[in-house]
């Protein structure tokens, strides 16, 4: 067998073996983009638990009853950052649902049982105030939802 019978074994192996690495680079990059969804639904959930614990609070229910304008910046703070977190959390849903990252029957479950409670009031009124696209894209899927909506049920 002569070199350039083996040079040209050598070149097709070796072509091979670049399309093995990038099929395989190809699927770990998959795998790592599966996982950084993942990574973004779970902080998306947490900001809502966040949310909802704080506004469950005692602490929060109090300054929710006293008017505004008698509240010091820290507790105005401490009255808007969870309804802030709250619609930080259900905007990022709503960012992997548009784009396709987020189980259908989770996102749907999601729009059922837990958007109906950002049409309560004071949290419908923070969403109506806040700027930017998925804030706006939040506020049309939570109006079809209908008419105002309670917390707790009557």
């Amino acid at each position: 067998m002569e070199f350039s019978h083996l040079a040209d074994i050598g070149e097709f192996l070796g072509g091979i073996g670049v399309i093995a690495s990038l099929l395989y680079l190809a699927k770990e990059i998959r795998s790592s983009t599966h996982a950084a969804y993942s990574t973004a639904y779970e902080e998306a959930v947490q900001q809502i638990l966040a949310g909802i614990h704080e506004i469950m609070g005692d602490r929060w229910t109090e300054l929710r009853s006293r008017p505004l304008d008698e509240l010091s910046d820290v507790e105005q703070f401490q009255l808007n950052a969870p309804v802030a977190a709250l619609l930080f959390g259900s905007e990022a849903l709503l960012n992997l649902k548009q784009r396709g990252h987020i189980d259908p029957k989770i996102m749907e479950n999601v729009e059922k049982n837990y958007f109906p409670m950002l049409k309560t009031e004071f949290i419908y009124s923070a969403l109506q105030n806040r700027p930017g696209p998925l804030s706006q894209d939040l506020l049309k899927e939570v109006d079809k939802i209908g008419g105002p909506q309670t917390l707790v049920p009557s």
